[in-house]
């Protein structure tokens, strides 16, 4: 996949990935990329004074819209259909970036890349 589709995905509100492996086989592991925007008219309407979280998570999404979140979920939970909770995961991290292109150092440096990803659907991810 070039960048210019994944950037034309990500921008529509798709989600891209991989399959990740887990260690264990009760769990099911994936890699998924999304572009999170931010809510600009937040930022217009709100100040650090009024909330101080939502704002700086605003300008966060703001400068880092892209968000890698790897998971390892029950494969129990997952293959029946319910709803995850949190404690249904046994990974669940994500990691912000500001540009495909450092996405593309972190999924290299973790045996991926941009090139070989398959939209999220297809990946059956939750």
């Amino acid at each position: 996949m070039e960048l210019d589709e994944v950037e034309r995905l990500l921008e529509h509100g798709e989600r891209i990935g991989f399959l990740k492996p887990a260690d264990d086989p009760a769990y099911l592991g994936w890699i998924l990329l999304s572009k999170v925007k931010p809510n600009l008219r937040f930022l217009q309407l709100v100040t650090p004074d009024d909330d101080p979280k939502g704002v700086a998570e605003e300008r966060r999404r703001a400068e880092a819209p892209y968000m890698l979140l790897r998971v390892e979920l029950k494969r129990s939970v997952h293959e029946a259909g319910d709803y995850e909770t949190e404690q249904d995961y046994r990974q669940k991290e994500s990691f912000w970036f500001r540009s495909l292109d450092e996405v593309e150092g972190q999924l290299t440096q973790w045996g991926y890349s941009l090139a070989e990803a398959m939209d999220a659907r297809e990946l059956d991810a939750p």
